[in-house]
């Protein structure tokens, strides 16, 4: 069992030098300087831990020098660091957990310490903004990362990250019955023996062989069953690769869904946490009425122990809130998140219309946009469909990470607004479509306004016009991309006006390797270009090149199953 720690700053007691010894159980504050660490305690005196793994000229610029990370994001790197890469980032949503780990990565490489190969395991769909982020922030070395896409994949070894989902690395991870007798049970008519059945694990060979170092693991709380075949997977790959460097990310808070916090807190601190019953008993509180959880479930910290359980997680834990940090960015800025397309009936049903575009193409050489209309329009119908299931729990992850903030969700086609009502259903989110007039649009932004209504979903073209008092939100987020993008700044503006008092975040979904993904370049190309010049007036339906060249590149890239 872990020792109790004490204050040990001197006093004087009647006039002999003497440790303060109270036990340090409640943490007052902490803060980050650019030497270490300070926590001031609840008795009044303060501790000072230096950085043990400071250095001081850490790059913290991407690879090409055009983005730099936020001041909290360094302090991020460095608290991994100072935990020689292992830790858990709680921050909020927004706040590049992402970019923090893979930094963290960089800067132990560039120290000459041991780091690769590493895992990294996140939500399917999001495999390739990861590369794309370790390619943009880490390096750019054809050896730096590969993607494992599913449990039937050789492994090449040599690279120094692999990347996988977290259902891929369930596929690696299969189980041996073993059976032994060890239990004999007297009956009143005659004696048996009860066979107890214990399970092994095995890790897939080419898996093995890669010998890995470290892991991270984004949306960790995803491992929140520890009986589920999934957090099996995770917990004996960490256990049979005694893996020395664990770095966690989830932005939910664990003050309010802690008991599924148990899995990652149990891999970073087993001498505190040892046990999901002792977890659940020392620090959680049982719930004894639904709402909205399961009855009976553990979810929430003990309100008497809170403190005490912050002071033991301070190690290794560190959220930052949005609003914290946030005040010093601009007050308005574009992201772009890669989405992954997995239904293998949405890639086939996707992979026809691109047929039936290639034979369009063929057929006619001068196509315009009104020859092709009726496929592409399926076509964007499909990869909004496709994006529905991401949307849902990237929405759910903001609602329980925020308290109190809105978001409001741009769609295009009305299979894409109906499909996601449903999934959001339980957040009664209103809905703003062409088919509202004048007078409906304002009862429904005035019911936003409230505080209960946090989501709302958008016809894009309809909300970007006479919409206003929509500037109760700061958080947009965009399932179809227009093909102007003057329509869809038009749509951002609703929200980016006067009255806002915080800052607007806009998040693109794009669906990699699909149309989406070309449109979405050429739109910011376009962007780039005109913005400055002719008002950004370009449109895709009157540019017969764009056209062709959007054909092109779908027919060679079409999807694979």
């Amino acid at each position: 069992m872990k020792l109790k720690r004490y204050c040990d700053a001197t006093i004087i007691v009647k006039g002999v030098e003497q440790k303060c010894n109270r036990q340090l159980i409640m943490t007052m504050k902490h803060e980050i300087t650019d030497h270490g660490v300070i926590n001031f305690y609840q008795c009044g005196h303060f501790h000072y831990k230096p950085h043990l793994n400071k250095i001081v000229d850490f790059t913290v610029k991407s690879l090409d020098g055009t983005k730099e990370a936020y001041p909290f994001q360094v302090e991020g790197i460095q608290f991994l660091l100072d935990n020689d890469c292992n830790g858990f980032l709680g921050d909020q949503m927004g706040l590049g957990k992402t970019i923090q780990l893979l930094l963290a990565l960089k800067v132990r490489k560039d120290s000459q310490k041991p780091i690769f190969p590493c895992l990294i395991l996140v939500k399917g769909s999001t495999l390739y903004q990861w590369e794309k982020q370790y390619k943009t922030w880490t390096s750019t070395n054809p050896m730096g990362t590969w993607i494992v896409r599913n449990g039937k994949d050789w492994i090449p070894p040599g690279f120094d990250v692999y990347l996988m989902s977290m259902d891929t690395l369930r596929s690696f991870v299969t189980n041996k019955e073993r059976s032994k007798v060890d239990l004999r049970v007297i009956g009143i008519d005659e004696s048996y023996s009860h066979t107890k059945i214990t399970l092994s694990y095995k890790i897939n060979g080419d898996l093995k062989a890669i010998g890995f170092k470290s892991v991270i693991a984004d949306e960790v709380h995803s491992f929140k069953d520890p009986s589920s075949a999934r957090t099996i997977a995770f917990i004996e790959f960490c256990k049979q690769f005694n893996i020395e460097h664990k770095m966690f990310a989830s932005g939910t808070a664990i003050k309010n869904r802690a008991e599924e916090f148990f899995v990652p807190l149990n891999l970073l601190d087993p001498e505190n946490i040892p046990s999901l019953d002792g977890f659940r008993h020392k620090w959680l509180m049982q719930d004894t009425t639904p709402t909205g959880r399961k009855k009976n479930s553990w979810s929430r910290l003990n309100p008497y122990r809170y403190e005490q359980f912050k002071e033991m997680i301070s190690n290794y834990f560190i959220r930052r809130e949005r609003n914290e940090v946030l005040k010093d960015l601009p007050k308005f800025r574009r992201t772009f998140t890669d989405v992954m397309i997995e239904d293998d009936n949405l890639i086939n049903l996707y992979n026809k219309e691109i047929d039936k575009l290639a034979q369009l193409s063929t057929e006619k050489e001068n196509i315009s946009y009104f020859d092709i209309s009726d496929n592409l329009m399926s076509l964007r119908k499909i990869i909004g469909v496709a994006k529905a299931s991401f949307v849902d729990s990237w929405v759910e992850m903001f609602l329980e990470e925020t308290d109190d903030e809105k978001i409001a969700i741009g769609v295009h086609h009305h299979a894409v607004r109906d499909l996601l009502k449903s999934k959001l259903v339980a957040y009664a989110p209103l809905v703003i479509s062409g088919d509202d007039n004048a007078e409906e649009k304002y009862r429904k932004v005035q019911e936003f306004a409230k505080p209960f209504r946090r989501v709302m979903i958008l016809n894009t073209l309809a909300g970007g016009t006479g919409t206003d008092g929509l500037q109760v939100c700061n958080n947009v987020l965009t399932v179809e991309r227009q093909w102007s993008a003057a329509d869809e700044e038009q749509f951002e503006d609703r929200f980016n006006r006067i009255g806002q008092t915080r800052p607007v975040d806009s998040e693109y979904f794009i669906a990699k390797g699909t149309i989406d993904e070309w449109l979405h370049n050429l739109v910011e190309r376009k962007r780039l270009i005109f913005g400055e010049t002719i008002g950004n007036n370009w449109d895709f339906k009157n540019d017969a090149n764009a056209i062709k060249d959007m054909i092109d590149w779908a027919v060679v890239n079409k999807l694979k199953s």
